[in-house]
């Protein structure tokens, strides 16, 4: 089991959401508790509720191995950032849709057309038709194996 990079709570790190990672790919995880404060920090819409996450989580930064700056560095960001988009929002600056990330496209020219669909569709017929040969040949060569084997076989007792 690992430990929260923040609480040092035990997390299962199949499961854990994940802070950040070291040089060395070493990852940070964090547990339940500290993943909802930092996720209120970043994406709450209201100011109290990202303030009230922003104490919880300075409350347990003495928790935190001094020597981990991997960790203390992600958590300086974070809270950096989440402490200027709870401004913004108190001022009435803030673009929410920020949050929402957009959604990739697809460019047309990469998109699968029917012509793609047809030639997809006729190479798998043309897979078929070979994979139908090649086991009638391998089946083919196994029954000639054991026709040589026996007739080696029958030769070599007469």
């Amino acid at each position: 089991m690992d430990r929260c990079a923040i609480c040092k709570r035990e997390v299962d790190p199949e499961l854990a959401p994940m802070l950040t990672m070291s040089g060395f790919g070493v990852p940070r995880y964090t547990c339940e508790e500290c993943a909802a404060d930092f996720d209120a920090a970043t994406g709450s819409t209201d100011v109290d509720a990202v303030s009230a996450a922003l104490d919880r989580i300075g409350k347990k930064l003495p928790l935190v191995d001094v020597d981990d700056k991997v960790t203390l560095a992600a958590v300086a960001d974070i809270i950096k950032n989440a402490k200027e988009r709870a401004e913004k929002i108190q001022n009435g600056t803030y673009d929410f849709s920020l949050d929402t990330p957009e959604e990739e496209k697809i460019p047309e020219e990469l998109l699968e057309s029917e012509e793609d669909r047809e030639l997809d569709r006729r190479d798998a017929e043309k897979a078929k038709k070979i994979d139908v040969f090649m086991n009638y040949v391998c089946i083919g060569a196994v029954i000639g194996a054991l026709g040589f084997f026996v007739y080696a076989l029958i030769k070599a007792i007469f």
